[in-house]
Protein backbone atom coordinates (compact mmCIF):
# COMPACT_ATOMS: atom_id res chain seq x y z
CA UNK A 1 0.00 0.00 0.00
CA UNK A 2 0.88 3.08 -1.29
CA UNK A 3 0.44 6.74 0.83
CA UNK A 4 -0.60 9.58 -0.88
CA UNK A 5 2.53 11.16 -1.09
CA UNK A 6 3.66 7.48 -3.09
CA UNK A 7 5.86 7.03 0.28
CA UNK A 8 5.28 3.28 1.83
CA UNK A 9 4.72 3.09 5.22
CA UNK A 10 8.26 1.58 5.88
CA UNK A 11 10.04 4.43 3.86
CA UNK A 12 8.25 6.54 6.31
CA UNK A 13 9.04 4.93 9.34
CA UNK A 14 13.04 4.80 8.15
CA UNK A 15 12.90 8.32 7.66
CA UNK A 16 10.86 9.01 11.06
CA UNK A 17 13.84 6.78 12.89
CA UNK A 18 16.79 8.58 11.37
CA UNK A 19 15.31 12.54 12.60
CA UNK A 20 14.93 11.20 16.07
CA UNK A 21 18.31 9.86 15.85
CA UNK A 22 20.11 13.02 14.45
CA UNK A 23 17.90 15.09 16.66
CA UNK A 24 19.11 13.15 20.01
CA UNK A 25 22.72 13.80 19.18
CA UNK A 26 22.19 16.86 18.61
CA UNK A 27 21.30 17.59 22.13
CA UNK A 28 23.82 15.75 23.42
CA UNK A 29 26.50 17.52 21.62
CA UNK A 30 25.06 21.13 23.17
CA UNK A 31 25.07 19.82 26.39
CA UNK A 32 28.58 18.57 26.30
CA UNK A 33 29.24 22.40 25.03
CA UNK A 34 27.06 23.49 27.09
CA UNK A 35 28.47 22.19 30.24
CA UNK A 36 32.58 23.05 29.12
CA UNK A 37 31.68 26.52 29.03
CA UNK A 38 30.11 27.06 32.29
CA UNK A 39 33.20 24.73 33.45
CA UNK A 40 35.47 27.58 31.82
CA UNK A 41 33.25 29.97 33.54
CA UNK A 42 32.85 28.91 37.00
CA UNK A 43 35.26 31.39 39.31
CA UNK A 44 38.48 29.60 41.07
CA UNK A 45 37.95 28.37 44.14
CA UNK A 46 40.27 30.40 46.76
CA UNK A 47 41.73 28.12 49.59
CA UNK A 48 41.28 28.69 53.66
CA UNK A 49 44.79 29.35 54.31
CA UNK A 50 48.35 28.75 52.11
CA UNK A 51 51.43 27.80 53.77
CA UNK A 52 54.23 28.89 50.96
CA UNK A 53 56.85 27.11 53.36
CA UNK A 54 54.61 23.64 53.16
CA UNK A 55 53.11 23.54 49.37
CA UNK A 56 52.84 19.77 49.69
CA UNK A 57 50.77 19.59 52.44
CA UNK A 58 47.86 20.90 53.92
CA UNK A 59 48.07 21.76 58.10
CA UNK A 60 45.26 21.17 59.67
CA UNK A 61 44.76 24.82 61.30
CA UNK A 62 45.72 24.88 65.45
CA UNK A 63 43.32 26.27 67.85
CA UNK A 64 46.25 27.30 70.28
CA UNK A 65 47.91 30.62 70.66
CA UNK A 66 50.88 31.23 68.81
CA UNK A 67 53.88 31.85 71.90
CA UNK A 68 56.86 34.73 70.63
CA UNK A 69 60.07 33.63 71.67
CA UNK A 70 61.28 35.52 74.43
CA UNK A 71 63.79 38.32 73.62
CA UNK A 72 67.18 37.69 74.16
CA UNK A 73 68.84 39.69 77.02
CA UNK A 74 71.36 41.80 76.18
CA UNK A 75 73.72 42.53 78.99
CA UNK A 76 74.49 46.57 79.53
CA UNK A 77 77.92 47.81 78.93
CA UNK A 78 79.95 48.93 82.07
CA UNK A 79 79.54 52.30 80.58
CA UNK A 80 76.27 52.79 81.02
CA UNK A 81 76.62 51.30 84.37
CA UNK A 82 78.80 53.86 85.80
CA UNK A 83 79.97 57.76 85.79
CA UNK A 84 82.17 60.02 84.72
CA UNK A 85 83.95 63.35 86.39
CA UNK A 86 86.21 65.43 84.55
CA UNK A 87 87.98 68.25 86.58
CA UNK A 88 89.71 71.31 85.25
CA UNK A 89 91.67 73.93 86.97
CA UNK A 90 93.04 77.51 85.70
CA UNK A 91 94.46 80.75 86.37
CA UNK A 92 92.56 82.74 84.31
CA UNK A 93 92.35 80.27 81.23
CA UNK A 94 95.78 79.30 82.29
CA UNK A 95 96.83 75.86 82.78
CA UNK A 96 98.29 75.36 86.62
CA UNK A 97 101.25 72.57 86.95
CA UNK A 98 101.64 73.41 90.53
CA UNK A 99 101.84 70.12 91.86
CA UNK A 100 101.15 71.05 95.34
CA UNK A 101 97.13 71.33 94.27
CA UNK A 102 95.27 67.96 94.69
CA UNK A 103 91.69 66.83 93.63
CA UNK A 104 90.13 64.77 96.26
CA UNK A 105 87.07 62.45 95.91
CA UNK A 106 85.24 60.70 98.69
CA UNK A 107 82.17 57.87 97.94
CA UNK A 108 79.86 59.01 101.38
CA UNK A 109 78.11 55.87 100.57
CA UNK A 110 81.51 53.56 100.58
CA UNK A 111 83.76 55.98 102.40
CA UNK A 112 86.41 55.18 100.01
CA UNK A 113 88.34 58.16 99.31
CA UNK A 114 91.26 59.28 96.31
CA UNK A 115 93.74 62.34 96.74
CA UNK A 116 95.36 62.69 93.31
CA UNK A 117 97.83 65.05 92.55
CA UNK A 118 98.27 67.66 89.54
CA UNK A 119 100.42 65.68 87.52
CA UNK A 120 98.29 66.83 84.57
CA UNK A 121 98.45 70.56 84.37
CA UNK A 122 95.01 71.06 85.71
CA UNK A 123 93.28 68.08 84.49
CA UNK A 124 91.55 64.93 85.92
CA UNK A 125 89.28 62.58 84.52
CA UNK A 126 87.47 59.75 86.61
CA UNK A 127 85.81 56.25 84.89
CA UNK A 128 84.65 53.76 86.31
CA UNK A 129 82.01 55.65 89.06
CA UNK A 130 79.81 53.43 90.85
CA UNK A 131 76.40 55.68 91.52
CA UNK A 132 76.51 57.54 94.80
CA UNK A 133 77.10 60.58 96.67
CA UNK A 134 80.16 61.84 96.34
CA UNK A 135 82.18 64.84 97.75
CA UNK A 136 85.03 66.24 95.29
CA UNK A 137 86.92 69.43 95.33
CA UNK A 138 90.22 71.22 94.16
CA UNK A 139 92.59 71.61 97.42
CA UNK A 140 95.23 74.44 96.64
CA UNK A 141 96.60 76.88 99.18
CA UNK A 142 94.74 79.88 100.58
CA UNK A 143 98.17 81.75 100.91
CA UNK A 144 98.99 81.17 97.15
CA UNK A 145 95.12 81.23 95.18
CA UNK A 146 91.95 82.50 95.31
CA UNK A 147 89.43 80.64 94.39
CA UNK A 148 87.32 83.15 92.10
CA UNK A 149 84.87 81.51 90.06
CA UNK A 150 83.66 77.69 89.95
CA UNK A 151 80.76 75.80 88.56
CA UNK A 152 79.88 72.16 87.96
CA UNK A 153 77.92 71.55 84.47
CA UNK A 154 75.88 68.21 84.47
CA UNK A 155 75.78 68.09 88.70
CA UNK A 156 72.82 66.77 90.57
CA UNK A 157 71.71 67.78 93.83
CA UNK A 158 74.51 69.82 93.79
CA UNK A 159 75.79 71.32 97.13
CA UNK A 160 78.37 73.61 98.01
CA UNK A 161 82.34 73.06 99.80
CA UNK A 162 83.31 76.48 101.26
CA UNK A 163 86.15 75.46 103.18
CA UNK A 164 89.05 77.75 102.88
CA UNK A 165 91.24 76.48 99.95
CA UNK A 166 88.74 74.23 98.36
CA UNK A 167 86.96 74.15 95.43
CA UNK A 168 83.72 71.63 94.71
CA UNK A 169 80.58 70.24 95.54
CA UNK A 170 79.14 67.34 96.91
CA UNK A 171 76.75 65.53 94.14
CA UNK A 172 74.56 62.78 93.32
CA UNK A 173 76.01 60.50 90.55
CA UNK A 174 73.84 58.22 88.63
CA UNK A 175 74.58 55.34 85.88
CA UNK A 176 76.24 56.86 82.71
CA UNK A 177 76.60 60.91 84.22
CA UNK A 178 79.19 62.77 82.75
CA UNK A 179 79.88 65.86 84.67
CA UNK A 180 82.47 68.55 84.58
CA UNK A 181 83.85 70.71 87.44
CA UNK A 182 85.83 74.08 86.31
CA UNK A 183 87.68 75.68 89.48
CA UNK A 184 89.23 79.20 88.23
CA UNK A 185 91.77 80.04 90.38
CA UNK A 186 94.02 83.59 90.85
CA UNK A 187 97.43 83.34 91.80
CA UNK A 188 98.07 86.01 95.04
CA UNK A 189 100.34 89.14 94.90
CA UNK A 190 100.70 89.26 98.44
CA UNK A 191 101.13 93.23 99.67
CA UNK A 192 104.73 93.35 101.69
CA UNK A 193 104.70 95.71 104.62
CA UNK A 194 107.08 98.69 104.23
CA UNK A 195 110.27 98.15 103.86
CA UNK A 196 112.95 99.52 106.32
CA UNK A 197 114.94 101.81 103.50
CA UNK A 198 112.40 103.18 101.67
CA UNK A 199 112.43 106.90 101.02
CA UNK A 200 109.00 108.70 100.30
CA UNK A 201 109.81 110.43 97.46
CA UNK A 202 107.30 113.42 95.26
CA UNK A 203 104.80 110.91 94.56
CA UNK A 204 101.44 112.40 95.06
CA UNK A 205 98.85 110.13 93.53
CA UNK A 206 96.63 107.57 95.21
CA UNK A 207 96.75 104.23 94.53
CA UNK A 208 93.46 102.73 92.43
CA UNK A 209 91.75 99.76 93.57
CA UNK A 210 89.60 97.42 91.45
CA UNK A 211 87.49 94.45 92.42
CA UNK A 212 87.73 91.30 90.92
CA UNK A 213 84.82 89.37 92.04
CA UNK A 214 81.58 90.00 92.29
CA UNK A 215 81.15 92.40 89.21
CA UNK A 216 79.34 95.05 89.54
CA UNK A 217 75.81 94.36 89.88
CA UNK A 218 76.97 90.84 89.87
CA UNK A 219 76.46 87.89 92.47
CA UNK A 220 78.88 86.36 95.71
CA UNK A 221 77.23 82.35 94.76
CA UNK A 222 80.01 81.07 97.72
CA UNK A 223 81.40 81.28 100.57
CA UNK A 224 84.77 81.35 101.92
CA UNK A 225 86.29 80.43 104.92
CA UNK A 226 82.54 80.53 106.05
CA UNK A 227 82.67 83.96 105.31
CA UNK A 228 80.66 86.41 102.57
CA UNK A 229 84.03 87.61 100.34
CA UNK A 230 84.74 90.23 97.74
CA UNK A 231 88.47 89.52 95.68
CA UNK A 232 90.11 92.64 94.65
CA UNK A 233 92.85 92.83 92.34
CA UNK A 234 96.51 94.20 94.03
CA UNK A 235 95.97 97.86 94.17
CA UNK A 236 98.20 99.71 91.45
CA UNK A 237 100.43 102.81 92.46
CA UNK A 238 103.01 104.77 91.67
CA UNK A 239 105.18 103.90 94.31
CA UNK A 240 104.88 100.55 93.68
CA UNK A 241 102.60 97.72 95.30
CA UNK A 242 104.63 97.31 98.92
CA UNK A 243 102.96 98.60 101.93
CA UNK A 244 99.78 99.64 100.02
CA UNK A 245 96.78 98.83 102.60
CA UNK A 246 92.97 98.27 101.94
CA UNK A 247 90.10 99.28 104.01
CA UNK A 248 86.45 98.90 103.21
CA UNK A 249 83.13 97.84 104.87
CA UNK A 250 79.83 96.24 103.57
CA UNK A 251 76.62 98.21 104.23
CA UNK A 252 76.13 100.32 106.94
CA UNK A 253 78.65 98.27 108.88
CA UNK A 254 81.93 99.81 110.69
CA UNK A 255 85.07 100.85 108.21
CA UNK A 256 87.69 97.54 108.86
CA UNK A 257 90.41 100.06 109.06
CA UNK A 258 93.59 100.00 106.74
CA UNK A 259 95.47 96.66 106.43
CA UNK A 260 98.33 95.29 104.65
CA UNK A 261 95.74 91.96 103.05
CA UNK A 262 95.57 89.69 100.28
CA UNK A 263 92.74 90.91 98.33
CA UNK A 264 89.88 89.47 100.26
CA UNK A 265 87.16 91.66 101.91
CA UNK A 266 85.25 89.67 104.13
CA UNK A 267 82.64 89.87 106.17
CA UNK A 268 80.96 87.23 108.74
CA UNK A 269 77.36 87.06 106.75
CA UNK A 270 75.44 89.03 104.84
CA UNK A 271 71.67 87.65 103.99
CA UNK A 272 70.71 86.73 100.54
CA UNK A 273 69.76 90.17 98.58
CA UNK A 274 71.09 93.45 97.35
CA UNK A 275 73.91 94.96 99.19
CA UNK A 276 76.89 97.50 99.10
CA UNK A 277 81.17 97.62 99.35
CA UNK A 278 82.81 101.07 99.78
CA UNK A 279 86.10 100.56 99.51
CA UNK A 280 89.41 102.40 99.27
CA UNK A 281 93.21 102.23 99.49
CA UNK A 282 96.21 104.19 101.00
CA UNK A 283 100.29 103.47 99.81
CA UNK A 284 102.99 103.76 101.50
CA UNK A 285 103.59 107.84 101.44
CA UNK A 286 100.24 108.32 102.63
CA UNK A 287 98.00 109.30 99.69
CA UNK A 288 94.74 107.93 100.06
CA UNK A 289 92.19 106.69 97.30
CA UNK A 290 88.21 108.32 96.90
CA UNK A 291 86.16 106.05 98.44
CA UNK A 292 84.42 103.69 95.87
CA UNK A 293 81.18 101.36 95.98
CA UNK A 294 80.41 98.61 94.39
CA UNK A 295 76.73 97.21 94.18
CA UNK A 296 76.45 93.89 94.22
CA UNK A 297 73.87 90.64 95.19
CA UNK A 298 74.38 87.48 97.74
CA UNK A 299 72.78 84.39 96.25
CA UNK A 300 74.03 81.33 98.37
CA UNK A 301 72.28 78.39 98.49
CA UNK A 302 70.81 78.01 101.95
CA UNK A 303 72.23 81.37 103.58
Amino acid sequence: MKLQNGLTPLVVLLIAAVVITTAIGGLSAYSKIKESKDIENKPEEIPDFYIEEFPTSTPTPSLKPTLKPLPTRIPLSPTLLTAKINVQISDNGTPISDSSIYFFLRNESSAQEQIIKNANSGYWTLSGLKPAKYKMYVSYSYNDYMNIEKNCDGCQNKEEISNPGSCGYTVDLSAGDNIQLFCTLRRVKPLSSQPVDFQPSDDSTPPNTNIYYPQPNGPITYKIDGQICAIANPPNDNSGPEGIETEYRFDNENWSGFTVGRGYLCTPSLSNGPHTLSYRSKDRVGNVESTKTLQFTVNIPGN
